[in-house]
């Protein structure tokens, strides 16, 4: 893999980094398409801010994911929802909200009473499926407590 690297104010080089891995279970691999670099990098490329030696420059981008680490990534884009897991902790969820669940966390996720969700759901696997495990339904009353917290 290349990458842009800062070596000094205005010493910007190209060069060849190692490729990325998976490290924590949130972590992703993505295959770029498009990537600039954004105007906080510039204070130190101009010298105004400190370089502590070479750095890679650039964190927005556009691409493809290539691999993710395990669990559910779960991400609203309207609506209010929840996520309650097996000890009844429950989360609400507005737009913009991610709530990540390790591998072995059981839990559920849907709309609260009286609204809906609109949801990413990023299932994430080893190769060997997705890892998902379905469990029983959600009763009515599980699911009327949780909107009560």
């Amino acid at each position: 893999m290349r990458g842009a690297i800062l070596h000094a104010p205005r010493d910007i080089r190209v060069e060849q980094r190692e490729d990325p891995t998976i490290e924590q279970p949130t972590d992703a691999v993505i295959r770029l398409a498009a990537t600039c670099v954004c105007g906080s990098d510039l204070w130190p490329y101009r010298g105004i801010e400190p370089v502590s030696g070479p750095a890679p420059m650039g964190h927005e981008y556009a691409g493809i994911v290539e691999e993710t680490g395990v669990g559910q990534t779960l991400h609203v884009t309207d609506g209010t929802g929840l996520v309650v897991t097996r000890d009844g902790t429950v989360i609400r969820m507005r737009p913009g909200d991610t709530v990540y669940t390790p591998p072995g966390e059981e839990h559920w996720h849907g709309a609260t009473d009286g609204n809906f969700m609109c949801h990413l759901a990023l299932l994430e696997g080893t190769g060997d499926g997705d890892g998902t495990t379905w469990l029983e339904p959600v009763t009515d009353e599980e699911y009327q407590l949780a909107n009560k917290r």
